[in-house]
């Protein structure tokens, strides 16, 4: 799977924290762990492969793309077709 931020989503990174919001409505979405790591492993790369370099696991991809999902499905990032 490969994901990119949804083009309505504000995001900052601090301190190894992403703050993101699907705006202007919100609501903020607070990642941390984990999920801050999908977060930056998925835009603009093959989100699994990157989330597992990232966090230093043998995970499965179902696993990395269940954060990734997660992601999407709060509407903070969108999948990107494969060409």
């Amino acid at each position: 799977m490969t994901a990119t931020r949804a083009p309505n989503v504000g995001a900052v990174a601090e301190d190894g924290v992403v703050y993101a919001a699907v705006l202007p409505d919100g609501p903020i979405f607070v990642l941390t762990g984990d999920a801050a790591v999908a977060w930056h492993a998925a835009t603009g790369r093959h989100a699994a492969t990157a989330w597992r370099a990232a966090t230093g696991t043998d995970a499965t991809d179902d696993v990395a793309d269940g954060y990734i999902a997660a992601l999407v499905d709060a509407g903070l990032l969108i999948v990107e077709k494969e060409s």
